[in-house]
């Protein structure tokens, strides 16, 4: 999962092509390409966090009140919560990207009617 959220990364740091409408579609075409993936990772990331919550949930005793219970929870299954909001961000930012893509397409296309 690491090695796929890597090359999302990287595909999302290059910048959009403005001038080349045929690039852009390229572009376009990964990045819709990706979006299954990252919305099946962002899934899989989310049972992980259940999971590792309901392992880490402490049970009702007087040595912890409902804040240290709430504090461990957290504290336990911080990094699977941070991979869950890391492909959350992805998806939401790979949505954005295609929306400023076909306004760029949009864009192209005008120009070339001109």
């Amino acid at each position: 999962m690491e090695k796929d959220i890597e090359e999302v990364r990287k595909l999302l740091l290059e910048r959009l092509d403005e001038d080349n409408g045929a690039h852009v579609r390229e572009q376009l075409s990964k990045c819709e390409a990706w979006s299954g993936r990252v919305s099946y990772m962002y899934r899989q990331a989310l049972s992980e966090l259940f999971e590792a919550r309901r392992k880490a949930l402490m049970p009702k005793a007087r040595d912890y009140t409902e804040l240290d219970r709430t504090t461990l929870l957290q504290a336990h299954t911080r990094e699977y919560q941070q991979r869950a909001d890391e492909l959350r961000d992805l998806q939401e930012i790979i949505k954005r990207r295609i929306s400023l893509g076909q306004t760029i397409m949009k864009s192209l296309t005008g120009e070339a009617e001109l």
